[in-house]
């Protein structure tokens, strides 16, 4: 892009996502994707700089499994029915959120 014909998105771009020369621009490819505005120091997603790319991700969980099995059983005069259940988990698995593929983008634009 055209940092005269394109000036004011120039200026915002330029200092968090710019690697051009000083006269064109780029902003960050977003198709696709979620914008997630920087942490800026809320603790919330730290380390993230303008532009950073982040892939989906589902918060850390555990699912519980089990079979089961039943009949029934002769005894005597008679008949029992029973029923067991041995059970387990599948283990945790996951990160801190779960949160869609993202984009760290400037949560304010700043007018100069």
């Amino acid at each position: 892009m055209g940092a005269k014909t394109f000036r004011a998105i120039y200026l915002i771009c330029r200092r968090d996502f710019s690697r051009a020369a000083s006269t064109t621009f780029r902003c960050p490819d977003a198709r696709g994707k979620f914008f997630r505005p920087l942490d800026e120091s809320a603790g919330i997603d730290p380390g993230r700089i303008a532009g950073s790319y982040r892939l989906d991700e589902f918060k850390s969980h555990a699912h519980y499994v089990g079979s089961g099995s039943y009949g029934t059983q002769a005894m005597g005069g008679g008949s029992v029915t029973y029923a067991t259940w041995a059970g387990g988990s599948t283990g945790a698995a996951g990160g801190s959120e779960t949160v869609p593929k993202n984009i760290a983008y400037p949560g304010r634009i700043k007018m100069i």
